[in-house]
């Protein structure tokens, strides 16, 4: 069983990572990674799969990003082309 806890920490632009026996937290992703030529910029949520990758909401460029466990991809999954309303787009 995990019990590492993702935090989005939404005004400085990063995911954090508290381990189960950790005091400190470790930055996981913040704003230096690009995902498809932009930053992080203020995610509001984080999911980790049973890979332990990531999927994050990253709320004002209107998306959902991925990275890889081994922080090897970083990738945009949803919204890559920006806001709106069409079918592959959120706002």
């Amino acid at each position: 069983t995990n019990f590492d806890l993702y935090i989005a920490n939404s005004d400085n632009n990063q995911i954090q990572l508290l381990r189960h026996a950790a005091s400190e937290r470790v930055i996981a992703v913040n704003a230096s990674v690009k995902f498809h030529g932009k930053s992080l910029d203020y995610p509001t949520g984080v999911i980790l799969d049973a890979k332990k990758n990531l999927y994050i909401v990253d709320a004002i460029n209107h998306r959902i990003v991925f990275m890889s466990f081994d922080r090897q991809i970083f990738r945009c999954l949803v919204a890559c082309s920006g806001p709106g309303s069409a079918a592959h787009q959120l706002n």
